[in-house]
């Protein structure tokens, strides 16, 4: 199921730096970034492997994650966070923008549209 973990966090009068690769547990393969307006809902989907860790690094996300045994979990992340979601292969996850918002999304492997799939638990 998914998890969060912490992001090292250096703060000064400059502003903030966030360190995320140390903590991401597998090998990066892939970063994108979604830039998507308030109310938009995207994701609908998991993996057969991909792994993914998402960072909210300009507004509000809300992710819904839904595991094979019915464990539904929510997530609210936002820009203050120095957190990543880490989402699993089996994970069907959606993200709610409830603000406009950039979501980075940092992905253990390359695009294969055969890796998506789209029907969630029933």
């Amino acid at each position: 199921m998914a998890y969060l973990v912490d992001s090292e966090l250096f703060e000064d009068n400059t502003g903030k730096l966030t360190v995320i690769e140390k903590n991401i547990p597998f090998n990066i393969q892939r970063v994108f970034y979604i830039n998507a307006k308030t109310g938009v809902i995207r994701g609908n989907h998991r993996h057969h492997k991909t792994i993914h860790a998402l960072c909210v690094v300009s507004g509000k996300c809300l992710i819904t994650c839904k595991s094979s045994v019915d464990e539904i979990k929510n997530y609210e992340l936002d820009e203050s966070d120095s957190k990543c979601l880490i989402i699993e292969p089996a994970d069907f996850h959606c993200m709610k923008f409830i603000t406009d918002s950039l979501l980075l999304v940092i992905s253990s492997t390359k695009f294969d549209k055969e890796d998506y799939i789209y029907d969630d638990y029933k």
